[in-house]
């Protein structure tokens, strides 16, 4: 049986460098060792991130889908009013007021009423971002005003058909019909400024969208980053 020689190595040498750089050669393995060891957790950390984003991700479709259902709402409800009493007001301005002016400003005191209304409800269901409430807020200002300038228009006219409910002073009454006057002078600016409002709110819902959109392309781009690097 053949033996090998060893007698060649110097083994004194050998342990003198083992035993100088032992600390490094225990780090080198250390690192190795938690290297190997931290595989796992790579794994179970990148599970933890992809399902972290995927409830994320539906968290901001819902978001998604709340901001168009409510400006879808608040178009529904705000769309035809303003429309219509902006075309009366043009209307008039061009023919001259019809002969039952009264009877129109009555109706159009109702639909400022309900359209003010509508929205405070509308607007009370959610909290947005500050661009999005700012321009709530605008518009539901913007739609009390118009509601507060057809009530001042109305008063003389329902005193008249209320006798018994509006027992007015001299005073009392030449001031409701001075307020009266200013409102209706001033009716054309009151109503252009909801529809600033109105198209004023439709850009922030639409601008929020675009954000919450662009998240969702993130989130969906650092998923299929995550499904190739699996598949690697």
């Amino acid at each position: 049986m053949t033996c090998i020689d060893f007698s060649w190595v110097n083994w004194n040498a050998i342990g003198t460098w083992f035993f100088n750089w032992q600390t490094l050669i225990t780090g080198f393995m250390a690192l190795g060792a938690a290297f190997v060891a931290l595989q796992p957790v790579r794994k179970q950390l990148a599970l933890m991130r992809a399902q972290n984003n995927v409830m994320v991700r539906e968290t901001i479709g819902h978001m998604v889908v709340t901001l168009d259902a409510q400006c879808d709402r608040m178009r529904e409800i705000a769309t035809k009013p303003i429309s219509d009493i902006s075309n009366d007001l043009e209307y008039h301005e061009q023919v001259g007021p019809p002969s039952g002016i009264e009877q129109w400003y009555s109706a159009t005191h109702s639909k400022a009423n309900g359209l003010y209304r509508e929205l405070r409800a509308l607007f009370a269901q959610s909290q947005d971002v500050e661009a999005v409430e700012s321009s709530k807020d605008a518009l539901l200002g913007a739609a009390e005003k118009l509601a507060d300038a057809m009530s001042d228009i109305c008063q003389p006219i329902y005193a008249t058909i209320h006798v018994t409910e509006y027992e007015w002073t001299d005073e009392q009454e030449a001031a409701a019909y001075a307020k009266a006057k200013v409102a209706e002078t001033e009716i054309e600016a009151t109503v252009a400024a909801v529809s600033v409002a109105f198209h004023d709110l439709k850009a922030a819902y639409a601008d929020q969208r675009a954000v919450l959109v662009r998240q969702l392309r993130v989130i969906d781009d650092g998923l299929l980053n995550g499904v190739a690097l699996k598949e690697n």
